[in-house]
């Protein structure tokens, strides 16, 4: 398991690890509950349509859309040639698509649906916006989402287990400390003779400062000036 969402679990559940395996399942559980109340809540005392992330990209959208000029050549209601930052796209209302494929992979109107809306509908623009856009994103799905949680892994009392494995001790497996990346002795002598002769090398450098033998740096001289040596 290497994807983004399993590395997230991992790292909220890191202390769990060392719990029994039933403990780990119910701090599962009670985790997940945990967040869907408080998504729920988030999402039920907001105001708006859409949840307010939605909210946020589409009212982003709207403000860049201001700024593009609309073209209706065919004289289209759904299809229209938008203009503006030195490059062109063609927007498809009836099919939710765009030249840019944002609208096509999120189904979340982009800033160039948003200039063709706003040219199509001209009054109702800020109520048709919603429209346009795939419901996923709407309050209410979240609500619905959010409305019980999912418990991948269930409470131990609510388990069920045959009679014949309750009273089973399973035990962990067998630990081979022979097993495992084998370390290079060879490469290991050699890190050490280098460090050895570079901690030599300094040694003499600070012998030499001092006017001292080498010696008198690893055996303490019982002069009080160099007693701390």
């Amino acid at each position: 398991m290497t994807s983004n969402i399993a590395e997230s679990l991992n790292s909220m559940l890191r202390d769990e690890r060392e719990y029994p395996v039933t403990a780990i399942f119910n701090s599962i559980a009670h985790r997940f509950g945990e967040i869907f109340k408080k998504r729920y809540a988030e999402v039920d005392n907001s105001k708006t349509t859409f949840v307010p992330v939605a909210k946020a990209i589409m009212r982003e959208n709207m403000t860049e859309g201001d700024k593009l000029y609309v073209n209706n050549i065919n004289r289209n209601t759904d299809e229209f040639t938008v203009l503006g930052y030195n490059h062109s796209a063609k927007v498809n209302l009836w099919r939710w698509s765009c030249f840019c494929r944002m609208y096509d992979l999120v189904k979340l109107s982009c800033a160039h649906a948003k200039a063709a809306l706003r040219l199509k509908h001209e009054d109702e623009y800020d109520t048709s916006i919603y429209n346009y856009s795939s419901q996923i994103y709407s309050k209410e799905s979240y609500i619905l989402a959010y409305l019980e949680p999912i418990c991948a892994a269930p409470l131990d009392s609510e388990w069920s287990v045959a009679r014949e494995y309750l009273g089973m001790q399973v035990l962990p497996p067998g630990f081979d400390p022979k097993l495992g990346r084998r370390k290079d002795l060879a490469v290991d002598q050699r890190r050490l003779a280098r460090d050895l002769r570079w901690m030599a090398h300094f040694l003499r450098a600070i012998a030499e400062r001092l006017n001292l033998d080498p010696r008198e740096l690893i055996t303490p001289s019982s002069s009080p000036k160099f007693s701390l040596l």
